[in-house]
């Protein structure tokens, strides 16, 4: 067993992966649109850089030149919030009784979602972050860069497996879940 995790050591090393959990460094180089991955305890997660086009429904939210890059220690603190928030009580409107398990559904599964961080400035000046959370996998060819840290992830439809929040950073409150519908 020993043998094994010295070989699994240095295979990450070499390799450029995380070695040891809850270490969150870069696992790829990046270019100015390509999002810096992370892996942090068991969850994926992405920075995009200021210069990265945004979501559709970001855009409305960030007029320019409201934007930052995210860090990761931008993204520990929204992830340690995540793990406590209720997400059935952020937004001010109940759920449609049709969609009211989701919250509680989500988290549960918290942990299987990548997660794509975009940081900009609201009309008051705060820091904030838009997450765009999601379950989908693709294959890929060898050597590409993954599709989620080259663009959005976006959907109309699949229900819980995709989903968004907004965590502002001075505040420290999350606003404006969102999960999509049913197609």
């Amino acid at each position: 067993m020993r043998l094994y995790t010295r070989l699994l050591f240095s295979l990450l090393l070499l390799v450029g992966l995380p070695a040891l959990p809850g270490t969150a460094r870069p696992l790829l180089s990046i270019s100015d649109t390509i999002a810096a991955p992370y892996r942090r305890r068991r969850a994926e997660y992405a920075l995009f850089p200021a210069v990265a086009t945004l979501p559709p429904r970001l855009a409305a939210l960030a007029p320019p030149p409201g934007r930052f890059t995210p860090t990761p220690r931008d993204a520990r603190t929204a992830e340690k919030g995540l793990r406590r928030v209720s997400l059935a009580r952020v937004n001010a409107q109940p759920e449609h009784a049709y969609y009211a398990q989701y919250p509680a559904l989500i988290q549960q599964h918290l942990a299987q979602y990548r997660r794509q961080y975009y940081g900009f400035f609201n009309p008051e000046g705060h820091r904030c972050l838009f997450i765009n959370l999601f379950l989908e996998q693709r294959e890929e060819p060898p050597g590409s860069v993954p599709f989620w840290l080259r663009e959005a992830v976006w959907t109309h439809d699949g229900g819980s497996a995709y989903w968004s929040i907004c965590y502002d950073l001075t505040t420290r409150a999350f606003y404006d879940f969102r999960h999509n519908s049913e197609g």
